[in-house]
């Protein structure tokens, strides 16, 4: 029988922020990034300390602010990104 990896909502929620990021301000708009570079590479350290089962990273207040307003965003718009990120666990 195969077992189907359920990522935890705040790795789905990151991820998605990211290509909000990434394909919104960058690409359909022809803006710099919401985020800068040092945002995104925070938000990449605690994605992989969810993906490594350790969820006590947090983010400073404005970074996690900008997080919420982005997935705010998201859920008002019913915004979907081009590729969704696929998950696989190996059991």
């Amino acid at each position: 029988m195969m077992k189907i990896y359920l990522p935890p909502p705040r790795l789905v929620d990151l991820g998605l922020v990211l290509q909000y990021d990434k394909e919104v301000f960058k690409c359909e708009l022809k803006e710099e990034n919401f985020l800068t570079w040092n945002e995104r590479l925070l938000i990449n350290r605690e994605r992989a300390r969810i993906m490594a089962n350790d969820h006590s990273y947090k983010q400073d207040i404005v970074l996690e602010y900008k997080i919420l307003n982005i997935l705010l965003i998201i859920k008002q718009t019913h915004w979907k990104p081009l590729k969704t990120i696929e998950y696989a666990k190996n059991f």
